[in-house]
């Protein structure tokens, strides 16, 4: 299962698709891991919900078979990813993290003025 996240980790974390290929990428991964079991899969690899990958995919605290969830670890890895870059000791580094975060987070209206005046604040000491 390491293999099949390992695989998809760099497309997940380029550009996150929507729901419905998130649901298709989970019901696939229950599918190998009833394969590799050697148990017939009675899931749909579609979008559609399944009780059998919710409870293959869910920790075991809660009763479930603690199979990693290709979801879970690729919001993990992009929260690793976004505090490893603001911790960073490099400033550009720091502010190229700080404004993907802006960016991800911009309203339907595009930037905020105050977002506006720091990109323009950090263009003008980072340029040469």
């Amino acid at each position: 299962m390491s293999i099949f996240y390992q695989d998809t980790r760099p497309l997940l974390m380029s550009n996150l698709p929507n729901p419905n290929i998130f649901q298709q990428i989970r019901n696939t991964l229950a599918s190998l891991a009833l394969r590799s079991l050697g148990l017939a899969t009675t899931i749909a690899e579609d979008n559609h919900l399944d009780a059998v990958t919710d409870f293959l995919l869910c920790p075991m605290e809660i009763g479930g078979a603690q199979i990693c969830d290709p979801i879970i670890r690729t919001c993990q890895d992009i929260g690793t990813a976004l505090l490893g870059g603001l911790m960073h000791p490099n400033k550009v580094i720091r502010h190229s993290t700080q404004v993907t975060i802006e960016h991800s987070a911009k309203n339907d209206y595009g930037c905020s003025q105050n977002t506006e005046m720091r990109h323009q604040d950090a263009e003008s000491k980072y340029s040469d």
